[in-house]
C-alpha cells in the first residue's frame, strides 16, 4: 500500500478578522513562495511573504497591516500551484 501524499495546507486566522491574522503554510516541496493579498477588483494590496522554504516545514507569517473592512483573496503560490481562499476584515 502506498503512503498517502503529504499535503500543501494553508491556514488563515482569525478570519473574520479586525487585527493582526496569521498564515501558517506548509508545502510538499522545497520551493521560492509567494504569498499575496489582493483586493475583490483584483489590485494587490500586499506581498505578504516571499521566500524560500524547505518542503513540509510550518512557515507562520502574521500579517499586521490593517487594509479597510471587506473581503480580500489570498494567494499561495510556488512552481505551478497556487492555492486562494477568502479574508474577511471586519472594523
Amino acid at each position: 500500500m502506498d503512503a498517502p501524499a503529504e499535503k500543501n495546507e494553508l491556514k488563515v486566522y482569525p478570519n473574520p478578522s479586525s487585527g493582526p491574522v496569521t498564515f501558517e503554510f506548509r508545502i510538499n516541496e522545497q520551493a521560492k513562495v509567494i504569498l499575496e493579498l489582493f483586493s475583490s477588483s483584483g489590485m494587490r494590496i500586499s506581498r505578504i511573504f516571499e521566500g524560500d522554504v524547505e518542503a513540509d516545514v510550518i512557515q507562520t507569517v502574521i500579517f499586521n497591516e490593517s487594509p479597510a473592512p471587506g473581503v480580500y483573496i489570498y494567494m499561495l503560490k510556488w512552481k505551478d500551484q497556487v492555492i486562494t481562499g477568502k479574508l474577511i476584515r471586519k472594523r
